[in-house]
């Protein structure tokens, strides 16, 4: 950062190189900016290493080398460890710093850690990251990002080459509503569609033409398109891969539990988006948490006609 402006060709850190974490910052890098990463699991350093980025040996080493630091990470606790915790970015991070969250975790939580980041002198985003792996790869994702605009127009050119459309949400915290309100809608389509196919094997109706009457009337959404719940209706469906996941059921469960918490805490009433975690957490239990979540159907199949 020169002059407090982040510019093309800087120095970023990443830490937490899963899935969506290692195409990210692999686009960093086909930017032109060099990666600093660091992850708990040894062997994702490793091939992000692989991939022409270098390795610290610590959250707070990443800060130390970088002006700009992405976290995306499973849980808020998680967040919290990598940022405020032992060994955490914050130990490392020097004057106008500017960490950015990318997990998908609740908005009181991140404007928590903000308060405290604040307080030791460094900027906290926030961050949602509306795409799938070969979509971050591409820098084709949707990203919303919430907190104070002028770091958010400092880190602009980082934040641009994650993505195909960058939205400035408002505030912290206010991008983490976006994105759980987003992944909320998308669990909820998907959970009808499963009800929908079911109701429809249980009436002798074939997947092959409701799919057909749902994709020119009504019933067409991004979900029925790219991943209806039964095999053979979509090219390059999860559904014809054994359910191989695109986002997996325990993901949608972690997100709805994320959504709901928020909702509660600002008086939200949202029955139907509780009424649909039932049946991601149904699926789970059924042995399908690591599928692909159009795999829900499955849930509805093992009931007794």
């Amino acid at each position: 950062m020169v002059n407090g402006q982040a510019n093309a060709g800087q120095t970023v850190g990443f830490i937490g190189l899963g899935a969506m974490g290692r195409p990210m910052s692999g686009a960093l890098m086909a930017a032109g900016h060099k990666v600093v990463g660091f992850d708990l699991y040894q062997p994702a350093v490793d091939r992000l290493v692989g991939d022409g980025a270098e390795a610290a040996e610590s959250a707070a080493a990443v800060a130390a080398a970088a002006p700009v630091v992405f976290t995306m990470l499973p849980e808020a606790a998680h967040v919290r460890h990598a940022l405020l915790g032992p060994g955490g970015a914050v130990e490392g991070a020097g004057d106008g710093s500017v960490f950015i969250d990318a997990s998908t975790i609740d908005p009181v939580s991140v404007q928590e850690m903000g308060a405290e980041l604040e307080a030791r002198g460094v900027t906290l985003l926030d961050a949602g990251v509306s795409g799938n792996p070969a979509m971050a790869a591409e820098a084709v994702v949707t990203l919303m990002v919430g907190g104070p605009r002028p770091a958010f127009e400092r880190c602009q050119p980082v934040l641009s080459a994650l993505c195909a459309t960058l939205i400035y949400t408002g505030p912290l915290g206010s991008a983490k509503v976006v994105k759980l309100a987003n992944n909320m809608v998308g669990a909820v389509a998907m959970a009808t569609l499963a009800e929908a196919f079911d109701f429809g094997r249980r009436a002798g109706v074939e997947p092959a033409a409701l799919y057909q009457a749902m994709m020119g009337s009504w019933g067409r959404c991004f979900q029925l398109e790219v991943r209806p719940p039964v095999p053979g209706l979509a090219d390059g469906s999860p559904a014809d891969d054994d359910y191989a996941p695109d986002f997996s059921v325990d993901y949608m469960v972690k997100d709805l539990r994320y959504f709901l918490r928020t909702a509660e805490a600002f008086r939200s009433p949202v029955g139907v988006a509780a009424a649909a975690q039932q049946l991601y957490v149904a699926a789970s239990a059924a042995g399908d948490g690591a599928k692909d979540i159009s795999a829900i159907g499955r849930a509805l199949d093992r009931n007794p006609q």
